[in-house]
């Protein structure tokens, strides 16, 4: 990179050098920008967890109901365990 190149970002780059701040603008954008990945990677990452969650709640209360299709277990024990699965 040459002199006219970095001459040509300070012109363009409406944080840099401008009123005094010098690097300390471009650090705080550098901060912000990485702090804004990291949330997105986060709420990501918490959503596909609650999608997996919820999945696995759903395959639990579906072996739950074959079981009481079938006749393996009465209404009470049913409604009690259904009530187990659906508060953790």
């Amino acid at each position: 990179m040459g002199a006219s190149d970095m001459t040509f970002l300070q012109d363009t780059c409406p944080w840099c050098h401008r009123a005094g701040w010098g690097g300390s603008a471009s650090l705080f954008m550098g901060i912000l920008v990485i702090a804004l990945v990291a949330a997105l990677v986060i709420v990501i990452v918490r959503g596909a967890r609650r999608r997996q969650e919820l999945h696995i709640h759903d395959e639990a209360e579906g072996a739950l109901r074959e079981l009481y299709e079938r006749g393996e277990i009465d209404d009470e024990t049913y409604q009690r365990r259904l009530r187990e699965l659906r508060n953790r």
